[in-house]
């Protein structure tokens, strides 16, 4: 099977949480749009491949199935009988389309139900940027009579030239699971997303042993690792100079720094209950990868994150720590360029970094190598959710709550950015909702209110660390609003209201739209109180701009 439609097979079961995992369920079969003639159709139109003939690659996610279309394309469908919903995911071509913009709507019996807003594209894999990766269409049909398809060019290039695409597009009975969950061969050795702390945005390489026991002892003493941050992270800094090697090729920390060695300082923070976490890359280890992973044994370390390294690097290394005999966690850390998604979890690998990394900012036009803000790395991590569960995770980066405007680098200036505090809940909420690890990056040995009410907010933590291990999608997509839904263990879910408008907007969703029925008790877990039963719709006025209402619907 080729690696398309591998990543085809596994979009096409909407929350297939492994490639080639689980038995299949038994449901009433959906209906592709590529079986179906619609009632009209305007524009250019292909089935199963873009409008040139090339595979249905929609932003770093390639569809076996799904309608190929050019820029002022229009399809109409008759779902007078159907009752159940619309699926599909949407995107521009990145290989056709390279630094244009479109914008996907779905209106039915003419009115708007879906808005992708305006998409912009990159040039597909290049050199310092990743595609913008598709976003999920979910529409509720019963009652509908006509479902009306749209696709628009943005930019003032020419508007008839734009490709992009409805991948695995379908109408799906209401009997269909929404999801289906796998399992992993082999020890699970994150269950759960690990939680923990890094050194980098807030130091740099400007660590040592003083400074990490500190943070150990505050991780400690302010709640965090009863919380469940139990990993310290040392990020570059830690080697020595020129990442120098002894005469037989282990490798040697900055004396200077950590004079008391590492396995002293792996001893320091276990001794607190912690985790010892570490940073590697391909530049120090490769031709060494026994005698690292020899060390980083005899060290005791808990956590890897091997950095600027190519699959066969990260295998490599990971091949060597699964030797050495020590159960170590492995972060794959290669920005997303190569789709560790597809790969990462055939290694063992229990967590892969998806995008560049992400900054104190609230958003960016592309994903590129001089960082994004976390709007734009929770979008561009919906459509991976197919490819994670329990084990295995996608790691959308660092927490910036409490980074207060410290950039990555080594001066350690000031970037000019700090997210507010209602962007701040939003980036705990949708690394919650999208099952990310949460890496705090802060200085744990300061925090403010606001920061401990963010990061030390155990309901919402519950929600990240839910067993089920179901990554969540936008149930309701209207360009400036989206409502997020993640289900959960016990038949509860989590729904997010997110408001990306400059201005406060009001936001419902309902339980058509939620796929739920009767009534839930409702709890909004960032301001810690029950909201009473519901059992049609919830509906939240005037969130601010930027901000985030988060329920917890209780069976």
């Amino acid at each position: 099977m080729s690696r398309h439609r591998v990543a085809q097979v596994c979009c096409g079961l909407l929350i297939a949480f492994a490639i080639g995992c689980g038995e299949p369920i038994t449901a009433e079969p959906a209906v592709s749009l590529t079986r179906l003639a619609p009632l009209q159709r305007t524009g250019e139109v292909s089935i199963d491949t873009s409008p040139a003939g090339e595979p249905l690659d929609l932003g770093d996610l390639v569809y076996a199935t799904g309608l190929g279309v050019k820029a002022g394309s229009e399809l109409t469908y008759d779902v007078s009988k159907r009752a159940g919903r619309f699926e599909a995911w949407v995107g521009i071509d990145p290989k056709l389309s390279v630094k244009r913009s479109g914008r996907f709507r779905v209106h039915a019996d003419g009115d708007l139900v879906f808005d992708s807003g305006v998409i912009d594209q990159t040039d597909k894999r290049g050199s310092s940027q990743n595609p913008t990766r598709p976003i999920r269409v979910v529409v509720p049909l019963a009652g509908v009579k006509k479902l009306r398809l749209t696709f628009q060019c943005e930019d003032d290039k020419d508007k008839t030239g734009l490709c992009g695409g409805w991948g695995d597009a379908k109408f799906v009975p209401a009997s269909a699971p929404e999801y289906k969950i796998g399992a992993y061969k082999g020890k699970t050795l994150a269950a759960t997303p690990p939680m923990g702390w890094n050194s980098w945005c807030r130091y740099g390489t400007g660590i040592n042993e003083e400074l990490i026991k500190k943070v150990a002892d505050a991780m400690v003493a302010t709640g965090m690792r009863d919380a469940g941050y139990v990993y310290v992270g040392l990020d570059d800094g830690w080697q020595a100079a020129g990442a120098k090697f002894d005469d037989k090729g282990y490798p040697l920390w900055d004396a200077r720094k950590f004079p008391s060695g590492m396995k002293a300082l792996g001893d320091y923070i276990h001794a607190k209950g912690l985790k010892f976490g570490i940073y590697s890359r391909a530049g120090w280890v490769k031709g060494h990868e026994k005698q690292f992973a020899v060390r980083y044994a005899e060290w005791g370390v808990d956590l890897v994150k091997y950095d600027f390294s190519n699959k066969a690097q990260q295998k490599a290394t990971l091949d060597a720590i699964r030797a050495a005999g020590r159960d170590v966690v492995f972060s794959v850390c290669e920005w997303g360029r190569e789709r560790p998604w597809l790969w990462a979890p055939g290694f063992n690998a229990e967590m892969w970094r998806t995008t560049y990394d992400v900054k104190d900012k609230w958003t960016s036009k592309y994903d590129n190598n001089g960082g994004i803000g976390v709007l734009r790395s929770a979008h561009q991590n919906e459509a991976l959710g197919p490819f994670v569960g329990p084990g295995r995770w996608n790691d959308m980066d660092m927490l910036q709550i409490g980074v207060d405007g410290y950039d990555y680098g080594h001066n350690r200036k000031k970037s000019g950015f700090d997210i507010t505090d209602d962007e701040e809940r939003f980036q705990m909420t949708l690394w919650s909702v999208l099952a990310s690890p949460l890496l705090a990056a802060n200085d744990v040995t300061k925090m403010n209110g606001h920061t401990k009410s963010v990061l030390l907010n155990k309901q919402v933590i519950a929600i990240n660390q839910d067993p089920l291990g179901v990554p969540g999608w936008r149930i309701r997509k209207m360009d400036k609003i989206e409502v997020w839904k993640r289900p959960l263990k016990n038949g509860d879910i989590a729904v997010a209201f997110v408001n990306l408008d400059d201005k406060p907007r009001t936001i419902d969703a309902t339980w058509a739209q939620l796929n739920v029925s009767g009534a839930r008790s409702v709890t909004d877990l960032w301001k810690k109180r029950g909201l009473g039963k519901h059992d049609k719709l919830l509906k939240f006025e005037a969130i601010p701009s930027h901000g985030v209402v988060f329920v917890r619907l209780a069976k």
